[in-house]
């Protein structure tokens, strides 16, 4: 029964995560998208097919979430108490209200790229703050990370030769 309450669930523009495990939220949920779930509906009632019901279940949930935006669902999940959120791809984070509120992203200088965002330390310490830092450039420290590898020098002076390592990009374009 998991999966129909407490789970992702496509809608028609997009995916939406939702968290109704109390049976109080479950009985909104279903008054809200009109499914059937004795399971939930009355206390004590057994389903033949545990499986079954389950799927049974899930596939009213999902059809229901499909047929709407997800901004319908988001107002109207909101409007009876009940979790919802959107899901949002790596890209929109960037411009996501919550992300810039709570100073999830920093900007920082790279030595190849200028400035570039990243994301900010998480913890938020008064006596020893964090600093966010640039990753460090494309094949910076090849060298030494094939050392710790246990290759020596002659080993990694082939990689370097056959081309299959690179040392450190200096510039953009050495990037591309």
């Amino acid at each position: 029964m998991v999966r129909a309450y407490y789970g992702f669930h496509a809608t028609k523009d997009g995916t939406v995560g939702v968290a109704c495990n109390a049976r109080t939220q479950r009985l909104k949920l279903m008054s809200l998208l009109g499914v059937d779930d004795r399971w939930t509906s009355e206390p004590g009632w057994m389903p033949e097919d545990a499986h079954a019901h389950a799927d049974y279940v899930y596939r009213q949930v999902a059809t229901a979430f499909a047929q709407q935006p997800t901004a319908h669902w988001i107002a109207a999940l909101e409007e009876r108490g009940l979790p919802i959120a959107p899901v949002r791809h790596s890209d929109e984070l960037f411009f996501d209200e919550q992300v810039k509120a709570n100073n999830f992203l920093a900007e920082v200088e790279h030595e190849v790229l200028g400035s570039i965002k990243v994301v900010a330390p998480p913890l938020r310490m008064s006596e020893t703050p964090l600093a966010p830092r640039p990753p460090v450039s494309l094949g910076k420290n090849t060298r030494e990370i094939l050392a710790e590898a246990g290759l020596g020098a002659g080993q990694i002076d082939g990689l370097f030769a056959r081309g299959a390592v690179r040392e450190v990009h200096e510039t953009l374009e050495d990037l591309l």
